[in-house]
């Protein structure tokens, strides 16, 4: 299956739009003060972390349907996703015995990983494990 280039194009630039979106809901919260305020400033936090995170799977699958000659037309580098870097069923060679840790000894460890090797958790823990404790710290580390 492939994808054509505006397609490719339009999931580029939802990075952006994003952004553009949290940045009016932060100047309309200006306005309010108060726990109020705080409980709106929360669920901005929360909603900008799942955006992110669809962003970055949707360039994924994008990715691994597009062919090379097509490759040409690349994401935001914040929504950039190595997908191709880790072989199917293969757990990221960043941290020493991937598969045999527990969730809980992974996600302290991400925050010292480079961005690429994240995305190598990602596409990995997305894939096959789904363990959404180590794929909310990635999407908070994103």
């Amino acid at each position: 299956m492939t994808v054509s280039k505006p397609v490719a194009r339009a999931l580029a630039s939802a990075g952006e739009l994003a952004s553009a979106v949290v940045k009016y809901g932060e100047a309309a919260v200006a306005k309010v003060s108060g726990k109020e305020r705080e409980q709106i400033e929360s669920e901005l936090r929360q909603a900008k972390a799942v955006g992110q995170f669809t962003v970055l799977m949707a360039v994924s699958k994008v990715k691994a349907a597009i062919t090379p000659d097509e490759a040409s037309v690349a994401p935001p580098a914040e929504a950039t996703v190595a997908t191709e870097s880790v072989p199917q069923g293969e757990a990221p060679t960043s941290i020493d015995e991937y598969d045999s840790l527990t969730a809980s000894q992974i996600v302290p460890l991400l925050a010292d990983l480079t961005a690429d090797e994240r995305s190598e958790v990602l596409a990995y823990e997305s894939a096959r494990r789904g363990r959404n404790s180590i794929l909310k710290e990635l999407q908070r580390l994103a």
